[in-house]
């Protein structure tokens, strides 16, 4: 029984280390197509991990010197910023997670904006504020 206890937890364990060694491309890939087939009252969640992840591909993307396809994709982070507090609001389940995913995503573009050059960083500002906006709306929502 012990045994088995551990195999389980072992199993859980290595499951969620796959998720977090795939690449993020492949993970942004895999939420977008997974928020269709998703219950309405789990999107909110959803939609904030989307962005916080999308927010590590753009770090990727501005790294490699590709400010173009940054900006596509701090744009989408915004827009899944904003579905994420529609959904929380509109549901009132998993507001919590959400905000905590959305502050996640606030930190994550803080870090983005800082590693650019004072001329690239007025998009991420922008979404900063917007990702800020979405994720006070959300906190909100929670105590209404």
């Amino acid at each position: 029984m012990r045994s088995l206890v551990i195999f389980v937890l072992c199993a859980g364990l290595c499951a969620v280390a796959g998720d977090e060694q795939k690449p993020v491309q492949q993970r942004v890939t895999e939420r977008q197509a997974g928020l269709t087939k998703m219950k309405e009252h789990e999107r909110a969640e959803q939609y904030a991990k989307l962005a916080l992840e999308l927010a590590e591909l753009a770090g990727e993307q501005y790294d490699a010197g590709d400010l173009e396809a940054g900006n596509k994709t701090i744009a989408q982070v915004v827009d899944a910023a904003k579905k994420a507090h529609a959904a929380a609001a509109m549901k009132k389940k998993k507001i919590k997670e959400a905000e905590i995913n959305l502050r996640r995503t606030e930190n994550k573009l803080t870090a983005v904006m800082r590693a650019l050059s004072a001329a690239d960083q007025d998009p991420v500002k922008k979404a900063i504020a917007a990702v800020e906006k979405a994720r006070a709306e959300t906190l909100e929502t929670m105590f209404k």
